[in-house]
């Protein structure tokens, strides 16, 4: 009967030792968690910043591209006007 009630007090402290590094672990990997989440967090506030600021720029950028495009436009009628005033100053004056 001793050797069973030693056996039995042996099992329940191995079992608390086992109760005790799941409680461990799992406390470990609850922070863990949290820090992931933490960090999870924190990424996809980056990532909207990110793409407001990718948003503004696209918007910027298509600005320019249109005032680009409208100077062009009109640097195009300027080299055309002064071809076309060169072309009359070349062309010989007739007399009446």
């Amino acid at each position: 009967m001793l050797n069973e009630l030693n056996l039995l007090a042996q099992n329940i402290q191995r079992l608390i030792e086992i109760n005790s590094r799941y409680q461990h672990d799992l406390h470990e990997l609850q922070q863990r968690f949290a820090q992931a989440c933490t960090t999870l967090e924190e990424t996809r506030s980056q990532r909207d910043t990110l793409r407001e600021e990718f948003e503004t720029l696209r918007h910027e950028r298509n600005i320019l591209t249109a005032k680009v495009e409208d100077t062009q436009i009109r640097l195009n009628a300027v080299l055309e006007s002064l071809c076309e005033a060169k072309e009359t100053d070349h062309q010989p004056k007739l007399l009446p």
